[in-house]
């Protein structure tokens, strides 16, 4: 996965509102320690796979509940931590999820 470029093609969004919420879910990216990622929906079926549900703001508050044992636990939490920010200011901002994740998939083509 070629993070430059999506840290290029959110540099060209002028809207003040989704350019914070781009830049949080590839700081997301960046801080997940499994690097084998092929594309952003993988990352988001990890998370998925990760806190045992679909990505919701109260699913990922309740896997940053839990305790961190390792240090790649402790990189998975600082990553689903900038996931939920974005998904508050998705919620703040109105912006749907699936929005977002039709925007990544355009960035990749």
């Amino acid at each position: 996965m070629n993070f430059q470029m999506f840290q290029a093609e959110v540099e060209k969004i002028n809207d003040p509102h989704l350019k914070p919420i781009f830049a949080l879910i590839i700081t997301a990216l960046l801080d997940f320690p499994e690097r084998k990622l092929k594309d952003v929906e993988s990352f988001f079926g990890l998370i998925e796979a990760l806190i045992g549900s679909e990505i919701s703001k109260e699913n990922l508050r309740l896997y940053l509940s839990k305790p961190v044992a390792t240090d790649v636990d402790a990189w998975r939490h600082t990553s689903v931590s900038s996931l939920l920010e974005a998904f508050e200011l998705m919620d703040l901002y109105r912006v749907p999820f699936q929005s977002v994740k039709d925007q990544f998939r355009k960035f990749e083509s």
